[in-house]
């Protein structure tokens, strides 16, 4: 009868390294496991993950890793200078507040002793929701992507036939171009981002390429 015994494995090859999050599906021989999706570490707790956009597979024979891919999709993050949070939970919030009348009775502060500060004191000044509603509408043509509703805070749009993929985190929006682009593009996208970001928060931001 077997048990819940956990013993490490050895293995070898090009890994993903610390992963979570991600799919492991079985290969159609059955020989490996392939991994798909998920958020990587980067070595650095400092450091924030970055999605997985590449597909590796494990070897369960011989338990050696192989990337099956490796795209060169331009990314970028997007975070404040200052290293605090961003304020888009309390956006979407008063967003949700301010169209749906309903909503402003549950999402009203606590009655209590504690000073909760209000998002306008957080930010140093009047939420622009209107710009918040369309942060991701860059000064380029492009289209709309429907949203996947089984993903959470992940935002698409097509620019030229490509799909561009936003992610916000609570520190940070990565975005990814999934193919390419002309360079002039992909920087107007970026610029767009990083003001865009500074003025909702009211706080200067950076891009870092990944």
């Amino acid at each position: 009868m077997g048990s819940f015994e956990i013993t490490p494995v050895e293995t070898s090859g090009n890994s993903p390294g610390w992963i979570h999050g991600h799919a492991a599906l079985l290969s159609p021989d059955g020989r490996s496991v392939w991994i798909e999706g998920g958020e990587l570490g980067r070595g650095n707790p400092d450091r924030s993950l970055i999605e997985n956009i590449d597909v590796w597979a494990l070897d369960l024979g011989a338990w050696v890793w192989t990337r099956l891919t490796e795209r060169k999709w331009p990314r970028f993050e997007v975070r404040r200078q200052d290293g605090n949070r961003n304020h888009f939970w309390e956006m979407q919030m008063a967003a949700w507040s301010r169209d749906t009348p309903s909503l402003r009775e549950a999402l009203a502060p606590p009655a209590d002793d504690i000073p909760w500060p209000t998002l306008e004191e957080q930010l140093g000044g009047p939420p622009d929701l209107d710009r918040y509603a369309c942060r991701y509408q860059p000064p380029v043509p492009h289209e709309a992507v429907p949203a996947n509703e089984e993903e959470y805070k992940v935002h698409r749009i097509r620019v030229e036939g490509v799909v561009v993929r936003y992610v916000e985190d609570m520190s940070q929006v990565q975005m990814t171009v999934e193919g390419e682009l002309p360079a002039e593009v992909i920087e107007r996208l970026a610029h767009h981002l990083v003001e865009t970001m500074a003025a909702l928060e009211r706080s200067p931001f950076e891009a870092v390429r990944l």
